[in-house]
C-alpha cells in the first residue's frame, strides 16, 4: 500500500478575527474614495495568495500600509477551502509535484472589493 500523497497549501492574508470563508480575505490596498491606503477585501477567489507564510508575512510587513499591519496575518488555505471557487488552483495544491502558475496567485482584477481603513 503506497503512503497517501502530501497536499500543499497556500497562505493569503486575512484580517484578525475575520474567516476564510467570508469577504474577510486581503485584496489589494490604495486610495479609494479618499482614503489613503484603504485595504480591500474581497472573496478567497479575490485574494493575494502565497505560497509560503513566510511570503505572506513579509508581504504583511512590507506592503501593507504601516497602521494595516498589526490587523492582519496570514492563513493556510487548503485544497478544500477552494473546491468550489477556484477548481483550478485547488488541483494543484492536491498534485504537489506540480508548479503552480503565478497568475493562478494574483488577487482578481475588477471586483468590487469592501475598503476599510
Amino acid at each position: 500500500m503506497m503512503p497517501p500523497q502530501k497536499q500543499r497549501c497556500i497562505f493569503v492574508i486575512l484580517r484578525n478575527g475575520g474567516q476564510i470563508s467570508r469577504c474577510d480575505n486581503y485584496s489589494a490596498h490604495g486610495c479609494v474614495g479618499g482614503v489613503e491606503d484603504a485595504i480591500g477585501y474581497g472573496e478567497l477567489v479575490d485574494a493575494r495568495k502565497f505560497l509560503t507564510r513566510e511570503d505572506a508575512q513579509a508581504y504583511i510587513d512590507s506592503e501593507l500600509p504601516a497602521w494595516g499591519r498589526r490587523l492582519h496575518h496570514p492563513e493556510s488555505v487548503f485544497p478544500w477551502n477552494l473546491a468550489c471557487s477556484h477548481a483550478a488552483l485547488s488541483a494543484y495544491l492536491r498534485l504537489p509535484d506540480l508548479e503552480i502558475p503565478p497568475a493562478l496567485l494574483e488577487p482578481a482584477k475588477g471586483r468590487l472589493l469592501v475598503w476599510r481603513r
